[in-house]
């Protein structure tokens, strides 16, 4: 099973309820990832359209206390004008 299915399964769990559960979900498979690349994943996986505001906004709550506060770590793609993100390891020294 390659790492776009296994990616795809997971979200489409049917435990994962939450918008911010099913960005964190993809964030968290070691993958840099767009906005507009997690919005395409949680509408081919579940169906759910997501504007990219929303899926920026659920970003931003990863890092907050009550969602797990997660190191989201963020980049400019090279030759784009993206950013992409992904989350970072809550036990890394800095």
């Amino acid at each position: 099973m390659d790492t776009q299915t296994e990616i795809a399964f997971e979200i489409a769990e049917p435990s994962i309820t939450s918008l911010v559960d099913m960005v964190r979900t993809l964030l968290s498979h070691n993958r840099w990832l767009a906005p507009f690349e997690l919005q395409e994943e949680i509408w081919r996986t579940r169906g759910i359209r997501v504007s990219e505001s929303g899926v920026s906004a659920r970003i931003r709550d990863c890092r907050k206390a009550e969602y797990g506060a997660h190191i989201v770590l963020i980049r400019k793609r090279s030759g784009t004008r993206f950013y992409e993100y992904k989350l970072g390891d809550k036990h890394a020294e800095s």
